[in-house]
């Protein structure tokens, strides 16, 4: 869920993606590690740092995952990958 300051809210955290590092090829994204489930779809939530991720991760539990990728400021649209193909 997107507030209109540009804030997310996952699992009743909000996280403020203004203090995120941007994506270098595309501003409107911000760069950070998620945690999610595939089946069925779930967002975690997003984070700064990987040691951040892996401790949502076990308290998500073991059919979630970690990965490094980049956010759209204006919603929940997660890509997975580097900073040089996410930005």
């Amino acid at each position: 869920m997107l507030a209109a300051t540009g804030q997310l809210t996952y699992n009743s955290n909000l996280i403020d993606l203004a203090h995120f590092p941007k994506g270098p090829i595309n501003s409107d994204r911000v760069l950070g590690w998620a945690v999610y489930r595939f089946e069925p779809w779930y967002f975690f939530g997003f984070y700064m740092s990987e040691p951040e991720a892996l401790s949502a991760r076990e308290r998500a539990g073991n059919d979630y995952v970690v990965a490094y990728g980049s956010n759209r400021l204006t919603g929940d649209d997660f890509i997975e990958g580097s900073s040089e193909v996410c930005g």
